[in-house]
């Protein structure tokens, strides 16, 4: 549930760095450390050289080494606060935070000045999750001058852990008190950030919660602390606008409120962090951002530097190798396993790494003792879904089911667990469950593509309990239609869905591999992300399939436009001889044929036509074609049958017919020969007649841009290139504004 609240992180140790190199690099450090070993050999060691020791055994990561060193020079020198501070230090190291906390106090008593004692303070009970405690620490070091920035910000930590644990708190009691409304909104609504939704649901009339009034104080709490931890890092980021640790705090909880964080500020935190602790957090947060948008390379190159920062550290190592597996990286993920195996030889961080590498290989049945393994990580969902979909993919969905439940279980928001119920449910034969599923995921994502699709597949299994022909059957397809139709909307409006959206309906077409439903939703989807030249395989298979189906007619499109000549009139046939009555067979045909041989292209129009008049391209081809054939009176008695065609470009065309047939092309006016031009022009598939109008309306008004512009379009449409040109330059000379900036 931590992950999926909006906080953003856990809580993080942070420990400044140390005064007592004095600015003095690396090599200052060494000379003192060698000299200390030196005196050390010719006697008793005094304070001073046992501390040399430990900071050495510190800076390798050797912290009880460390502990052990400082503590002897303590007994040494018991009146000294800035040993008893790097006691504090090494403490913190070992998450022993209580007794470092101890130390720390007795420091202060000693030396009540110690910024770098009362910062440690701070430190220790953020590290500890004691952020009462971490609250009052840090209004105490404000109060008490040194550097008013950082003691804001570390204020800010304090005000947003505790937000996060009672948000946390108010999502565990409100899992048990599930009432008459619909309690997954509120966690969803939680796991958002929204928490001014999040309230709205508790409110009456119709709180989502039974006893929802008890809840509402929790909830008022977080809020009001979220609020304080905004304005706490804002007041110290206007006192000192580059502080590192400021900004990647407001980057943390602006990304976790679904913010735009800009990535070049994370940067540079991350370069002028001075604290090894702060540089890891900035550059995670780098490579999530970096992950979002699609920059794969980068965030790897993040997570390296992340790792170089702290070899040793497992959690560091872990995020780098799931990220390295999000991003498709096996081999990078398989040698952060090997590193957490010379760590530890029975390893369970290994084993879910190498369950998941051995999964996506396609290798379930090895990948399942390895997660079987995993799940004795305490408290971590990954391993259970892991499991379950390694335990699906070996054919064994009861047992994938107990798997499910136990990863919602510790996190009832994961959506990939929400997803991996409803295939469950598809697989034992269970739509209903499916159905369940798909909409609980919807509840708490209303744009997730992979919930609609699971909602599409639910309908359709539904679709299939029921008798051929049936109202029932009819009304199921139609919601999976419908629910595929808000995927293709999703993709226009946000492009960035496309490859979650693509994954799912490959999945689906998996087990429905000739459902014209789920392959036209994937002709749709290419469509709407811009992707027309990689849409020619699945409208082959959607032609295939269902070759009465309109998209078929886009197939033609697509085959002329990217296919040779001979290859799209061969098809073209072949699906006219498989499917004679197929009116988009026809029109395909109709279209391919169009240059090659008109007189067939005709015929195949015409029968189009015959079969349905209603399907858009055969009645425009065969309008097209009678045009050709010096036939304008039919080409708009087709317009004016065809229903698809808007009233005003029907009564457009026929009124350009009647003109035609009249013999007015050279003595129309020129207000007239242009509104003529325009509604060829919108109509878009006959560029010559569209000419002729326009140079109608130039003979009688030469300065005429619009005509001018439809003459330059219609030209260039034909090919007609040094026409265009000169066109071009003429509307450019009666409209300079029409040049585009820096091009002719």
């Amino acid at each position: 549930m931590l992950s999926r609240l909006p906080a953003g992180r856990g809580p993080g140790l942070w420990i400044p760095r140390n005064p007592r190199s004095g600015g003095r690099g690396p090599g200052f450090r060494r000379i003192v450390i060698l000299s200390a070993l030196a005196t050390a050999a010719c006697g008793t060691r005094t304070a001073d050289e046992h501390l040399a020791y430990g900071d050495l055994a510190f800076e390798k990561g050797r912290y009880g080494r460390a502990l052990e060193s400082f503590t002897r020079a303590l007994s040494l020198a018991p009146d000294r606060a800035d040993i008893r501070v790097r006691v504090a230090e090494a403490r913190l190291r070992r998450r022993e935070y209580d007794r470092a906390r101890q130390v720390l106090l007795q420091a202060l008593r000693r030396d009540p000045g110690s910024r770098r004692a009362a910062l440690l303070l701070v430190s220790s009970s953020l590290a500890a999750g004691r952020f009462d405690r971490a609250v009052d620490d840090a209004e105490h070091l404000a109060r008490g001058g040194g550097d008013p920035a950082l003691a804001r910000t570390l204020l800010a930590e304090a005000l947003e852990g505790r937000a996060e644990k009672r948000l946390r708190d108010l999502a565990r009691e409100a899992g048990r008190r599930p009432g008459p409304g619909d309690p997954l909104r509120f966690l969803a609504r939680l796991g958002r950030g929204d928490l001014e939704g999040a309230r709205a649901l508790l409110l009456p009339p119709a709180p989502a919660l039974e006893d929802a009034a008890a809840l509402l104080p929790l909830l008022d709490a977080a809020r009001a602390d979220r609020e304080a931890a905004r304005a706490a890092v804002e007041e110290a980021l206007r006192r000192e606008p580059r502080l590192p640790r400021a900004r990647v705090l407001r980057a943390e909880m602006l990304l976790a409120r679904g913010g735009k964080v800009p990535e070049t500020e994370i940067e540079e935190a991350a370069r002028v962090a001075g604290d090894r602790d702060l540089a890891i957090r900035a550059l995670s947060l780098l490579a999530t951002l970096r992950e979002r948008s699609g920059d794969g390379p980068g965030a790897r190159e993040a997570a390296d530097r992340m790792v170089a920062l702290s070899p040793a550290n497992r959690t560091v190592r872990l995020r780098r190798a799931l990220l390295r597996i999000r991003t498709g990286d096996l081999s990078g993920a398989l040698e952060d396993a090997r590193a957490f195996e010379r760590a530890r030889k029975a390893s369970p961080l290994a084993a879910w790494v190498k369950g998941m590498v051995r999964l996506l290989q396609g290798n379930a049945r090895e990948a399942c003792p390895l997660l079987a393994r995993a799940v004795r990580i305490e408290g971590e969902p990954g391993p259970h879904l892991w499991l379950a979909l390694a335990l699906l993919a070996d054919g064994k969905p009861d047992l994938a089911a107990g798997s499910v439940e136990r990863a919602l279980a510790r996190d009832p928001l994961l959506l990939p667990a929400r997803l991996a119920r409803g295939e469950v449910a598809l697989v034992r034969d269970d739509p209903e469950g499916a159905e369940r599923a798909a909409r609980d995921v919807l509840r708490i994502e209303p744009g997730s593509a992979a919930g609609l699709v699971l909602l599409a597949r639910a309908h359709l299994a539904l679709a299939d309990r029921s008798p051929d022909g049936s109202d029932a059957r009819r009304g199921e397809r139609e919601r999976a239609r419908a629910a595929l139709g808000r995927v293709e909307d999703l993709a226009r409006t946000a492009p960035g869905i496309f490859p979650a959206a693509d994954s799912a309906l490959r999945r689906a077409l998996g087990e429905r591999p000739r459902e014209p439903i789920l392959l036209r939703a994937r002709v749709a989807l290419f469509r709407a992300a811009g992707r027309e030249e990689e849409a020619v395989e699945p409208l082959a298979d959607l032609f295939a399939a269902a070759p009465g189906e309109p998209e078929g007619i886009a197939l033609g499109l697509l085959l002329r436009e990217t296919g040779t000549p001979g290859e799209a009139l061969a098809a073209a046939r072949e699906a006219v001889r498989r499917f004679p009555d197929a009116a988009a067979a026809w029109a395909v045909l109709a279209l391919v044929a169009e240059e090659c041989d008109p007189g067939e292209a005709r015929a195949a129009a015409e029968r189009a036509a015959d079969l349905d008049l209603r399907t858009p391209l055969p009645a425009v081809l065969l309008a097209d074609l009678r045009l050709a054939a010096g036939d304008p009176g039919g080409a708009a008695r087709v317009a004016l049958a065809r229903r698809g065609l808007g009233t005003v470009a029907r009564r457009a065309v026929l009124r350009s017919v009647a003109a035609e047939e009249a013999g007015r092309t050279g003595t129309a006016e020129a207000r007239e020969a242009r509104d003529h031009a325009i509604a060829w022009h919108l109509l878009g598939r006959w560029p010559a007649r569209a000419a002729r109008w326009a140079e109608a309306a130039l003979a009688r008004d030469p300065a005429d841009t619009i005509a001018l512009g439809i003459l330059t379009s219609s030209r260039l449409a034909r090919g007609d290139l040094p026409g265009a040109r000169e066109a071009w330059r003429l509307l450019v000379h009666h409209d300079p504004r029409a040049r585009p900036r820096g091009r002719e």
